[in-house]
């Protein structure tokens, strides 16, 4: 590799740095937009209702509704969900329940309530037809067609509605070229941890995105908590029966209709989704769930999402700054944080001010947990392709649809896959056993539990982002022409790594011993092949800086170097830094590789289990 090549090579890796530079700046800002804008389109959504008018109309000229609730036992605050539509004000609808088993005990509620409110025309549906895998679209569909009226409402039986909720939907049901109707869901009155994360996650991330995405027009975005829609117009896509094999019917269903050229509209209402008590891994498992079926059904909105959390969006930003304009990772990442955390509680303030106001310390550790699980359940979720709906495992497909499997065939994901990859002689744990031991031991603080969640989130972000870079660079870097034999160069110049690799993480630096020649004026200006090739074993020490130093300096005192003659004419050599996902996990955690080049499992279980160590080792020390 000749001079000009090497410069040649370090302008290209310059250049990919500014891109990609370029590239983080544009996706934060971009957020902060989302984030500012979704405050103020919600602000005047909400705090400015119009007056429904469907709803002052006489019976014989209001549009008929017929709502669909379909049930499976009891949900939280069921009574009271169930209550709220029979107290709509609205002239002509009816109510069909429907539940699939005869024993379940909605029955009991829907019946109470209809001795209740005699008034309202309401009516009970027992037994489920078997059309498809989905056993929501089984437990309706006879409700579905037994309808009297056009205008179908489909709504969950965990949502309560206000009583101005129907009129307004079918106002904006009766717009020009409007096919769907559809609510944003608030998480409200959240009795323990787990749905305190929930609300946070509805009332802030989810909602926001929700609200800009439909705002803007980006693309169908449904959820199927509370959708309104006319009969005949999905008729025309299909029927109802046709999406009995898709597990998430409403997003199908609502891109069918986007793609028919039928907008979506959200009225000037919320419906409130009473959380009542779940457990923190509940809420994780389906989050988990519904982010794995997206892949199948939204592939571009699954991949950029993580894009739109805040510690991957925040190291973006950093990495961004850093290289455009020399500003401090570290300082623009806390006020990236703190910008990020002010934005969520004014969006909460504005569409549910309860979640920030009446228990801010809980939402406080809430917030907290949500960002940190977000990117390592995402990861998780979209390694694999096999689901649980109520107690029965599904196997996705390509296309969006599932089909019932055996839990024995579920097989390992690839998740499971790269956690198990470290040696049994080297560690006797995996990552996430490490990880949810901390968490589980009796021993260990509050303060160190949560601060081992947060590092090792961030530690999984930037362990990612490494990934992707070195990709984006190998991919930039190829050059057709080259070939490595034996006695040829290995490796490129370190200076392009001394351009790009302080903008991921300043305090990163090759080795003192695979500095390039430019670096090193003193000592030899080439490495043959032999010097620079590892014994065949690996092995992983979580040691300190200053160990790992000496170590490099006796390794770098004892290795021979060949000296060069005049008519050799050797080729500039230069030494291969290390990958930048291993640096990231030597610089998270302490650990230092020696040996071979660790695989990324290697790595990434290494990280995570001297992450675990240190704070073991911190909570002995105090």
């Amino acid at each position: 590799m000749n001079t000009a090549t090497t410069l040649h090579q370090v302008r290209l890796d310059r250049v990919l740095s500014i891109v990609l530079a370029t590239v983080g700046v544009g996706v934060w800002l971009f957020m902060m937009f989302i984030g500012v804008s979704a405050i103020v389109t919600s602000y005047l959504r909400y705090a400015f209702k119009p007056q429904p008018k469907s709803s002052l109309l006489p019976k014989h000229k209001a549009p008929g509704v017929s709502i669909l609730r379909p049930l499976k036992g009891v949900d939280a605050n069921l009574k009271e969900n169930l209550a709220s539509s029979f107290r709509l004000v609205y002239p002509n609808f009816e109510i069909l329940f429907s539940v699939a088993d005869l024993d379940d005990p909605a029955i009991d509620v829907v019946r109470d309530l209809s001795r209740q409110y005699p008034h309202v025309q309401s009516r009970l549906f027992i037994g489920e037809t078997n059309i498809g895998v989905n056993p929501k679209v089984n437990n309706m569909i006879s409700a579905y067609n037994a309808t009297n009226h056009d205008i179908i409402w489909i709504l969950d039986s965990n949502i309560s509605v206000t009583r101005n909720t129907l009129g307004r939907a079918v106002d904006c049901l009766h717009q020009p070229n409007v096919g769907l109707v559809h609510h944003i869901p608030i998480g409200v009155r959240p009795e323990s941890l787990g749905p305190a994360v929930e609300q946070v996650f509805l009332n802030a991330c989810h909602a926001k995105l929700y609200t800009m995405i439909n705002k803007l027009r980006l693309s169908s975005c449904v959820i199927g908590k509370s959708n309104m829609f006319r009969k005949t117009y999905l008729e025309r896509i299909g029927g109802l029966a046709h999406y009995g094999k898709f597990m998430s019917e409403d997003n199908i269903i609502g891109q069918s209709m986007w793609d028919q050229g039928w907008r979506h509209e959200i009225p000037a209402d919320v419906v409130y989704q009473p959380l009542g008590n779940l457990s923190l891994s509940d809420f994780l498992k389906r989050r988990a769930r519904w982010t794995r079926i997206r892949k199948f059904t939204i592939l571009v909105g699954t991949l950029v999402e993580p894009f739109s959390e805040c510690l991957l969006n925040g190291v973006m930003g950093a990495y961004g700054c850093f290289v455009l304009f020399g500003f401090s990772w570290r300082r623009f990442l806390v006020a990236h944080v703190g910008c990020w955390f002010l934005l969520d509680v004014a969006f909460g303030l504005v569409i549910d001010g309860g979640m920030v106001t009446d228990h801010f310390p809980r939402f406080l550790v809430a917030w907290m947990l949500r960002e940190v699980t977000a990117l390592p359940v995402y990861l998780y979720a979209y390694a694999g392709s096999h689901v649980e709906w109520r107690g029965k495992p599904f196997k996705l497909k390509s296309d969006g649809t599932v089909v019932p499997c055996p839990a024995s065939e579920t097989g390992e994901s690839i998740w499971s896959q790269l956690f198990t990859s470290m040696r049994p002689a080297t560690r006797k744990h995996t990552a996430f056993q490490a990880v949810y031991s901390t968490l589980r031991s009796p021993t260990l603080s509050v303060q160190i539990k949560l601060w081992t969640v947060l590092i090792s989130s961030l530690a999984a972000a930037l362990f990612v982002c490494a990934i992707v870079f070195e990709f984006l660079r190998s991919v930039w870097s190829f050059d057709v022409n080259s070939s490595t034999t034996a006695g040829a160069v290995i490796g490129r110049s370190d200076d392009s790594l001394n351009v790009v690799i302080p903008a991921v993480l300043p305090d990163l630096l090759p080795p003192t011993s695979l500095r390039s020649e430019n670096s090193r004026p003193t000592k030899p200006a080439t490495q043959t092949l032999q010097n620079r090739v590892p014994p065949p074993s690996s092995s992983i020490k979580p040691t300190s800086s200053t160990t790992s130093n000496n170590e490099r300096n006796s390794r770098s005192k004892s290795t021979p170097q060949k000296p060069t003659t005049q008519d050799s004419k050797p080729s500039r050599i230069l030494a291969s830094p290390p990958p930048l996902w291993e640096q990231t996990a030597c610089y998270m955690s302490g650990c230092q590789f020696s040996g071979r080049r660790p695989t990324f499992g290697e790595a990434w279980t290494a990280m995570f289990v001297s992450l675990v160590d240190r704070a073991q080792t911190h909570t002995k020390q105090l």
